[in-house]
């Protein structure tokens, strides 16, 4: 199954299910799983991140993960290879921030993990939400990169490569 029909198919069961979401994704759209199949969201509703835990989750499907923090034209550069080679990368984005008094200054709230895919010919930045039937998008990720780098300049987009053997 291509990976625009997986995502437009795969739920995040639980609110903080997101990077179990990811990862069951990279395995639905390399038919690893059934689309039906929630083993990662199951097991894992919240507090699992791109680390050891989530290599020794893709590693017995034959998923060896790589995961990595980019500037933005590297990130696309690397996102455009990747999805040469078929593969549909993940990665997480501050979705909200919140300004910390005692340490003034602003600090990251909430990651959401998003998937980057072929739609149309160029490439699309989508996910779910928990209790949500549509599609999220991100459309410009220049623009989002900007407004994050405005309160965060140092931040990088970390996004989780893979290969599949």
């Amino acid at each position: 199954m291509n990976s625009l029909q997986v995502l437009q198919n795969h739920e995040q069961k639980f609110p903080d299910s997101c990077v179990p979401w990811g990862l069951e994704f990279i395995l639905k759209v390399h038919d690893k799983i059934t689309l039906g199949e929630y083993p990662f969201q199951t097991a894992h509703q919240s507090r699992l991140g791109f680390g050891r835990e989530a290599d020794d989750l893709l590693r017995p499907h034959g998923i060896l993960k790589e995961d990595k923090e980019f500037e933005l034209a590297d990130f696309q550069q690397t996102v455009e290879a990747e999805l040469q080679a078929g593969h549909s990368p993940i990665f997480s984005i501050p979705v909200r921030f919140v300004l910390d008094m005692l340490l003034l200054q602003v600090v990251p709230e909430t990651f959401h993990i998003f998937a980057a895919v072929r739609c149309n010919g160029t490439v699309a930045y989508l996910s779910r939400a928990h209790t949500t039937h549509v599609l999220l998008q991100i459309r410009s990720i220049h623009e989002a990169f900007r407004s994050i780098r405005k309160v965060k300049t140092d931040y990088k987009i970390h996004c989780l490569f893979y290969t599949v053997k």
